[in-house]
């Protein structure tokens, strides 16, 4: 009975000695998850960046088309001279 119950005792004392830390392919594993994680995170970002960036070109380009449509609609028109 004593040569078992110190045979379990040295069993467990392995598996707990085995589990302390992490394999180097469990941390590899948990690294490229993350990694891609993170990519597809920062690829939503930069598609929104885009967006937004795109619509403020928009905007900016909207406001010098009117404007410039407005400085045409308020010039007063002449008739050019007569050649004579």
């Amino acid at each position: 009975m004593l040569f078992c119950l110190h045979k379990k005792q040295s069993s467990f004392a392995f598996s707990i000695m085995s589990r302390q830390g992490f394999s180097l392919i469990e941390a590899l594993m948990a690294l490229t998850i993350t990694s891609m994680a993170g990519a597809v995170l920062l690829l939503g970002a930069q598609s929104s960046l885009d967006a937004t960036v795109e619509a403020v070109d928009r905007t900016i380009a909207d406001g010098i088309a009117q404007q410039t449509i407005d400085e045409i609609l308020t010039k007063r028109y002449t008739a050019p001279p007569a050649i004579r």
